[in-house]
């Protein structure tokens, strides 16, 4: 639904969460703000039927140290 809304401009479609924000973080320049959306404090990812561990914030968390 994003992506119809984005017309012409460029953009990179990346669908696992963890590749996405990592990608996102190592394009990013000084003062440029990463805003990740969509989970809040979920502490897993439904793939299918099944409920996989994961959290956004443990991502970024490692990114940062």
């Amino acid at each position: 639904d994003i992506i119809d809304g984005l017309g012409y401009l460029q953009y990179v479609c990346i669908e696992d969460r963890e590749t996405a924000i990592k990608y996102a973080y190592s394009v990013m320049e000084d003062n440029d703000l990463l805003v990740i959306m969509g989970k809040g404090a979920e502490t897993f990812q439904k793939i299918g039927d099944e409920r996989v561990p994961y959290s956004d914030r443990d991502v970024v968390v490692k990114l940062l140290l």
